[in-house]
């Protein structure tokens, strides 16, 4: 398995987010997530960036014997929202490299204090 890079523009791969006071409502902006196998020529990637709610979804990026799967179970409702992430990664005979990153960009629909937990 290898390690997430992620900007904390706020990204979070496992854990929820809360938006106070309870009238603000949380708006995903953007995402850009996605996995990639790759060798030094050739590589297979796969992502997504249309938001989605709930987005629930498997990518699985494949060069030979390597492999790269990633597993995601996004919701929101309110001022309340959760990002599941898990990811598999597999590398095997191959001279390169298995990544998978993401970025979720969110904000509040009024001014608000956002409460943010999560771990990776």
């Amino acid at each position: 398995m290898r390690c997430w890079k992620f900007r904390l523009a706020v990204f979070m791969l496992v854990g929820g987010l809360h938006a106070s006071p309870s009238t603000a409502d949380l708006v995903v902006e953007s995402w850009l997530i996605g996995t990639t196998v790759s060798d030094s020529v050739n590589s297979h990637s796969i992502g997504h960036d249309s938001v989605t709610n709930p987005f629930q979804a498997t990518h699985t990026a494949q060069r030979g014997l390597s492999t790269a799967s990633v597993n995601y179970d996004f919701a929101r409702t309110g001022d309340e929202a959760s990002f599941g992430v898990s990811v598999n990664h597999h590398l095997e005979q191959l001279d390169g490299f298995t990544s998978s990153s993401g970025q979720i960009y969110i904000r509040p629909s009024v001014d608000s204090i956002i409460t943010l937990e999560g771990a990776w």
